[in-house]
Parts: C-alpha cells; structure tokens; sequence
C-alpha cells in the first residue's frame, strides 16, 4: 500500500511559462528562459490571470471583512487609501476598563491579548465619536500606550476596536450583515442596484442599516450604507472577493490552489502561442485542451450546497 508524503507541491511562474513554451515547441522545458521570454511570459501570464479574476467568484479568495461604522456617514472607501476596515479575522474587540480623560496616551483595557505596537487601535468617545491612532506599545495584559492624546474623555466601558492590517479593494461584496457589540446578532442588509441606492432622498437619514451598494472603482472601492449609522458600536460584516495576486517574479508561485496548475500551463501556451508563430494545427490543440482545463477546474471551483424543491401550490 502506498503512503502519502508531505503536501507541499507547487509550481513557480518560471517553471509555467518553460512548460508552456514546451508545449507550443518553442523550447524544450529545461531549458533556462530568456529575459525576453521572462518579460514577455509574466505579463502574458498576468494578463491571462486578471482576465479570470473576471469570469466568476473563486472559492479560495472569499474572504470575510469589518467595516468600522461612524454615525451619520453615508459612504466609505475601501482600500489602501480608505476608511478604517480589516479582514475578520484581525479585528479585536475590548474595551476600557478605566475612565480616560481628554489628553490621555495611557489606557486600561479588558484584555491587550494579541495586540502589537503599531496596530491601529480606535477608541469610543463619550462625544459618540471613534478616534483612530496607533499603539506605541503594549504595557501589560490590561495596559496601552497610544500615539495621540483622546481628544475627549472616554468612560469604563466604551469600546476599543484594534486592527493590524487596513482591507485591501474588494472586487465585489457578496453579502454584508450589520452587528451592534452589545449583541451577538447579525442581521443581514439587501444589496442594492446604484440606481436603487441614490434614488434615495435622504442618504443621510440615521438609524440602523438596512441596505448596501458597493462600487469597485479603480484604487479604493466604495460601498454606500443606507441608512447611516446611528452609533460607532455598530459594525458592519461583508463577504468580499479579494484580488488575485501578481506574477512579479518568475519565483512567485500562483496565487490559486495546485489543482489550477494544468489550466495555467495550458492557458499560457494557449495565449502566447500566436506570438510565436505555432503552426496552426498545433494552436487549435492547444485551445482545445486549454478550453477544457479552464471548465474542468472552474466546475470544481464551485460551492457545493442543497438544492430545495417544492411544489407550487398557488398554480400556474
């Protein structure tokens, strides 16, 4: 019987495009590459990649974020450039254990368990504002020291919120559901149409959210809440679509599972073929199977989940 040995398999963007100039006959696939043949490969390869970023929401890059809300604001940009917003999964929670008077840079909290100086940190206000610094350092389990003095004073039990990294643009938002810290709920919001969010006469009218458009401009995407938010203790949750990565080095390995490894070679070949003036029989092969490859993968790339089906009793 056979073993398993590590899983670590991976491939380089080096080895896709030798393999992919093997296949349309340009080289045999031991052969070190040019820098031409490097140059033109990893952009062929990432403008073949950004075209399937394109095609249809990939499993593997579904990620979870938290948008930090601020009462009355109507809009946020998300991204390098944009509003305080981190991945799930680096958001902390607490919140002080002790008053902090205005032109305070020392905190008591409930708990600095993962927190690292330079994290972002913002602190509720008693004028129902959040302000945004950093932390200098981490003191003690229960001990701050942050970069900017509080600009007002902040009582027990007004809530920290602490961040390593800002969000990266979402390509899309799949859904986004509204969560307040005094509750464990999360209410799901409608995804509106542009046409739906500013047919709306108030945009600025506060509350609770109850919908959400997103808009994936160019640098930072923007995402519209309607209504605005009435406290900064309310949050909103999203599934996004991240970005894939770049081929920057013929050293990057891909930023998809393994399994996509034949697609890419496949697609490679497939795409600069042309270029290097394969004959034409050999092309049509080589499209075929790369067609194949990239609908055999996209098929397994999808979310497997009940089908309900019940009889129409209201008729036809």
């Amino acid at each position: 019987m056979a073993t398993s040995g590590s899983i670590d398999f991976n491939i380089t963007a080096d080895k896709i495009i030798r393999k992919a100039l093997a296949l349309i006959a340009e080289r045999a696939a031991e052969i070190p590459l040019t820098n031409n043949e490097i140059s033109d490969g990893l952009e062929s390869l990432n403008i073949m990649v950004k075209n399937w970023q394109s095609q249809g929401l990939h499993l593997w890059k579904r990620a979870e974020g938290v948008l930090f809300l601020d009462a009355g604001i109507s809009s946020y940009l998300l991204g390098p450039d944009g509003a305080e917003a981190t991945l799930e999964d680096d958001f902390i929670n607490t919140e002080l254990n002790s008053l902090a008077i205005a032109t305070a840079t020392v905190l008591v909290v409930a708990n600095t368990a993962n927190m690292t100086a330079g994290d972002f940190i913002g602190i509720e206000l008693d004028d129902g504002t959040r302000q945004w610094t950093t932390i200098v350092t981490v003191d003690s389990p229960t001990g701050l020291t942050i970069t900017d003095p509080l600009t007002d004073s902040a009582a027990i039990d007004n809530s920290i919120f602490t961040y390593t990294t800002i969000l990266e643009r979402p390509l899309r938002i799949e859904d986004a559901r509204r969560t307040r810290l005094d509750s464990n709920t999360e209410v799901p919001l409608n995804k509106w149409a542009r046409q739906e969010y500013f047919a709306q006469t108030n945009k600025t009218s506060q509350g609770t959210p109850t919908n959400f458009y997103y808009q994936p401009t160019l640098e930072n995407g923007q995402i519209y809440i309607w209504q605005t938010s009435d406290s900064v203790r309310q949050v909103l949750k999203f599934t996004f679509q991240q970005t894939i990565g770049d081929f920057d080095t013929t050293s990057n390995t891909p930023d998809f599972p393994i399994e996509w490894a034949q697609p890419l070679i496949w697609g490679l070949a497939s795409m600069i073929g042309p270029e290097y003036d394969a004959p034409l029989d050999k092309l049509d092969r080589i499209d075929v199977k790369a067609a194949k490859f990239l609908e055999d993968i996209l098929g397994w790339d999808e979310e497997i989940t009940s089908l309900n089906i019940q009889p129409n009793f209201r008729g036809s």
